[in-house]
Parts: structure tokens; sequence; C-alpha cells
């Protein structure tokens, strides 16, 4: 794949960008703005979350060590607590560690052998995440402290604007030995919340060489709200049992989650990873995996310009659905512009959920759901697929500065010709650039289902008017790539519709429409790279569903994955010249340049 974009939240960098960043940071640290606000800022985050009477928290931590063969290694995590009870559900799968705490006793749960053991205490270790926020708002570990810039990355379901802190500190909380400590913070303007938390220090209790770098990511903080009745009882897995050698209880003295010191072996691509998979390179055929289905499905509202232009589509909307069937948050990972994108998040958050299952059990996951805008006038057109993004302009020898970086968005739309539409599949793909003052040019049709629909889709889209794409503030080029169908099935294949096997009849789909992944910034920072495989079903309007990660990445790469592929567009296989759905292995390669 070509050099794929970073994403932050919805602000882009190219990978020059990127790199850049990072030296532009170095080069100016000495004349930034040091001083007392800084420390105020890092004095104060998270005090929401040391005074809740309730906290519920999740998100990931990568750890990357710069030594010979290491490789990142990413565990996701997520933590409870209710005055001194506290539960941690730390890494995933066969690395899952569980710890509960009920104000008596602690369990602790190792699913690599499916056994857990309980001591009885009056006390336990703070969390390892909570421990690190801790120390990082000490004033007596700060050394200095500089307020960087602002920035606005994804938390809880939507962008939040942060001051990032660049801060220097005497240790770490996980070893007070290490030297030349440096973090990076995001803390929310408006709560105080730290987002995101970046810590790259020498550890020389690890090696003489041994650069460590800690990023946590937070996806939610809950402070003050109710928690699950259940959430601080121990439940065992099914087969589980205690821990004991011979007759007697073996009891263990309670870990302290989720600390990487406790061991450094890295992934490998052959060890065990995240998502769906049983492991990188590993087939899930053991796992069994359901996903989150909408139970009660809210429409979306149409905004009153959308609706004048007769327009029509899909928005694809990432959300994650507790264990319990809460919809925590909503992403738009495709969208249509014109205020729809906003209305499609509204009504998901909205609707009801059940939630997901791995081998029968109730799990927190990540799905991604199809919104669709139709009009009873809006006539046969549909856009099926968009993917606009940003070309900044480059000089030679120029280093360009780290400047935020916005997508161009639809703001008018024209609905193609309904004369060329027929019962059957019309389909046109159309690439384009995007002038700074929003207006389409060098069209070209990429596939068509004839050259009269081209004709058709060509003129429409001439037509069509953007919000130009930033940097910085100025307006820059930008480019489209889009698909427009009309007549043919609007359907989604529903999970029991399955799919059939090519062969006997039946003929495989052909690629419409594709975009490339995005690399996760986790994955970019670790230099990781790799092919995530997935399987799934091309339904009979060429959508793809049923989406199963079978050959694992990990460091966020799967997600993204998931996320372009779910955007792809295919001509359906057929049978008996009808449309049916299909079953599918697509590999997705990441490769840094």
């Amino acid at each position: 794949m070509g050099a794929p974009a970073l994403a932050c939240s919805g602000e882009f960098f190219d990978m020059a960008h990127r790199a850049n960043y990072f030296c532009f940071v170095l080069i100016t640290l000495p004349i930034a703005i040091w001083g007392q606000d800084a420390r105020d800022l890092i004095a104060h985050a998270d005090a929401a979350v040391f005074a809740a009477t309730t906290l519920h928290m999740s998100g990931s931590s990568l750890l990357s060590m710069d030594l010979p063969g290491a490789t990142a290694m990413e565990v996701p995590f997520t933590i409870s607590r209710a005055g001194e009870r506290v539960r941690s559900d730390i890494g995933r799968l066969m690395n899952l560690q569980v710890e509960v705490f009920d104000g008596k006793t602690v369990t602790t749960y190792w699913a690599s052998t499916n056994t857990y053991s309980i001591v009885v205490t009056r006390t336990t270790a703070e969390p390892m995440h909570l421990r690190i926020l801790r120390f990082g708002q000490n004033a007596g570990n700060l050394i200095s402290a500089a307020v960087e810039q602002e920035e606005s990355p994804e938390f809880e379901g939507r962008l939040t604007p942060c001051d990032v802190v660049h801060a220097a500190y005497r240790g770490f909380a996980l070893d007070a030995n290490a030297k030349n400590v440096v973090r990076t913070v995001w803390i929310a303007r408006e709560s105080g919340i730290v987002v995101r938390d970046s810590w790259e220090m020498d550890m020389a209790s690890v090696g003489p060489r041994a650069r460590a770098t800690f990023v946590y990511k937070y996806d939610i903080v809950d402070v003050d709200k109710p928690l699950a009745d259940d959430t601080f009882v121990f439940q065992p897995p099914v087969g589980s049992h205690e821990a004991t050698v011979g007759n007697k209880r073996l009891t263990m003295q309670p870990t302290i989650l989720g600390d990487p010191l406790a061991k450094l072996t890295p992934l490998t691509q052959s060890g065990p990873a995240n998502g769906t998979s049983s492991g990188a390179g590993t087939r899930t055929d053991s796992v069994k995996v359901t996903d989150p289905v909408m139970v009660r499905k809210v429409a979306p509202e149409y905004t009153e310009v959308a609706r004048a232009a007769m327009y029509q589509g899909d928005v694809l909307v990432s959300v994650g659905i507790d264990r319990n069937g809460r919809a925590l948050g909503a992403r738009v990972i495709r969208g249509l512009g014109m205020g729809l994108d906003e209305k499609a998040s509204a009504s998901i958050m909205r609707s009801e959920f059940r939630s997901g299952t791995k081998n029968g059990e109730p799990v927190s996951m990540t799905h991604i759901f199809e919104v669709q805008f139709r009009l009873t006038n809006g006539g046969p057109w549909r856009l099926e697929a968009a993917i606009y993004t940003a070309t900044p302009p480059r000089t030679p020898g120029i280093v360009p500065q780290p400047m935020p970086i916005s997508k161009p968005s639809l703001e008018a739309y024209a609905s193609p010709d309904v004369s060329v539409c027929s019962a059957d599949l019309g389909y046109a793909a159309v690439s384009f650039g995007i002038s700074s003052a929003g207006a389409p040019e060098d069209l070209k049709v990429t596939q068509r289902s004839s050259d009269a629909v081209a004709q058709t889709v060509l003129k429409a889209v001439e037509a069509w008017r953007f919000d130009p794409a930033t940097k910085g503030g100025e307006t820059i080029p930008g480019n489209g790539n889009v698909l427009l169908e009309c007549g043919g099935t609007d359907v989604v294949a529903t999970e029991a519709g399955g799919g059939n096997r090519v062969g006997g009849g039946v003929s495989p789909p052909s690629q419409l429409f594709r975009i490339e992944p995005e690399y996760s910034e986790e994955a970019r920072k670790a230099k990781y790279q790799g092919t995530a495989t997935l399987s799934l079903v091309v339904d009979p309007a060429g959508r793809p569903a049923m989406i199963r990660v079978i050959r694992s990445l990990g460091l966020g790469l799967d997600e993204k994955a998931v996320e372009a592929v779910s955007q792809w567009r295919f001509k359906p296989g057929m049978k008996d010249g009808k449309p049916v759905p299909v079953m599918a292995t697509i590999q997705v390669n990441f490769r840094l340049l």
C-alpha cells in the first residue's frame, strides 16, 4: 500500500509531518513557555478521578523498548473502583488477568491457566494506571513543564480540546531509578481529565541502553456514575478452578496488574495478540464470537439541507458496546457530511443493543453499524462510498511544520439524472481533485456499469461543492474518491444469512471501490509492520458483512483493517442469475515506507 495517512481524531498529519513533528518539538523546546501554568495543569489533572466515589475507566497501554529484537506490546485495560473496592481487567484472551477486591478478599484470575487465587486482606495495591497518574500529578516528582500546543484527540466518542504539556520528571512510578524521564500529557480543557499520557525514559534496570516508551490511551473515564451490582463480585469463568497444591488452597500475594516491568517479553508475530484473534499469526477457530446486535433502532433525522438536495447514502459508525449492552461512545468512520454524520451518531447513541459474546460470555466490544439515510421521494441514487483527503503542498528542501490538517467535507450535493437507472445495479466510481475553493477538478471514472451511467455521474459530481481542506487555518487542495449507485438490492445481509462458497454455480464478488487503511499511532511509533487477514461475507448488495479478524497484528492495526474493509464495495457474487451472499478472505498489508 502507499504511504498511509496518520489519523489523530480527525486531525491528519502525513507520515513526513509525523516524523518532522518530533524534530520540531526538540528544536523549539528551549524557547517553549515553561512556567507555573503548566505545573498547575499537571497538579490538578485528574482531580475528579481521585476524588470520585465511583470510577470506571478503560483504554489501552503500549510498551516499546529500544532494544535489539524487541517489538511493541499493547495491553487493553478496564478499571472500576467504588470506595475501597477495586476491579482491574488487564489484557485479552489468553493474556487476560483479572483482579477483584471486594473489601475483604482479593481474587486474581489468570486466563492462561484458567485458574484463580483468593487472598484474605483488608487492602490491595492501587492499580498501575492510577499509580502512574498519581505519580505524574505529584509536584515533588516534577522538574519542569511547558504547555506546548492544543490538540483535539478523540475521547469518549468525540473530539476533545486538550492542552498538551511537555514535562521532565525525577524517576517514574514503576522505576524510581529511571533517568531522563520525559512526559507528554494531553489534558482535557473542560474536565481536566488526562486523555493521553506518554512517558519516555532510560531504564538501567532493564539494560544499559534500554530506552522505554509507555503510552496510555484513555477511551472512557466515568466518575461518580452507578456501577453494575456484580462489578466487584468475582464470577469464575466456565471450566476454571482455584489454584491449589494437592488439596490445599494456594494463597498468592495479589499482583500489581498490568505492570509491564513484571514481564518484558515483547509480543511477536507468533505470540498472543488482541481483538477477535487468539494470537498474531494464529487463527481464531477456537474462539466463537457473536457481534453486538441492535435490538431497538432509533431512525436518524434528516437535515433540511440534505433533504432539499435529495441526498441519500450510508454513514458507518463505530460504537463501543459494553457487556451490559450500553453504548459507550460513537465515532463516524465514514460520513456523508451536510450534517448527517452528527444525526447518525445521535441515532446510534439513542438505540438499544444486546452485547456481543465470546465463547458464550458477554463482553465489551467495538462494532461498526451502518446508518442508512433514505427519502421516500429521494429517487434511486445513493452515495455508497466516499473518501476525502487533504493534499498539503510541499516545497522541496523545506521541512513542513506540524499544523493541524482537516479533510474536505461535502456541503452542496447534486443527484445524478434518474433516467439512466434501471432495475439492475448501476454504478460509477469517480476520483477527482478538490481545489482550495472547494470545487471538484480533474474528474476520472475508475469503475462503471455503463458509459451512460458514468457520464451522468460525472456531470452530477462536477456540480458538488466542498468545504475545502485546511492546514493551520489556510485552505489547501484535497482529493475525493466516491461511488454512486442506483437500482440493485438495497438490503444488508444479517448475521444469520451466512454466505456461499465460490464454485458450484456461485461466482466470486468483484471489487468496485476500496480505500487503504490508516496506520494506528501506536504501530507507527513502534515501527510495526505485518499482514492482517480478515474473513467476511459480501452480501447481495455488495457490502461487507460479518467481518472477522482471523490473523491478527495487534497495536490497533486490526481495528484499522476492519474499518477500511467495512467501507469497501463489491459487485456481488451471483448464482442462477441472482446476487447471493458469498464468503471471502482478504489480506490487509501494513508497510511503512
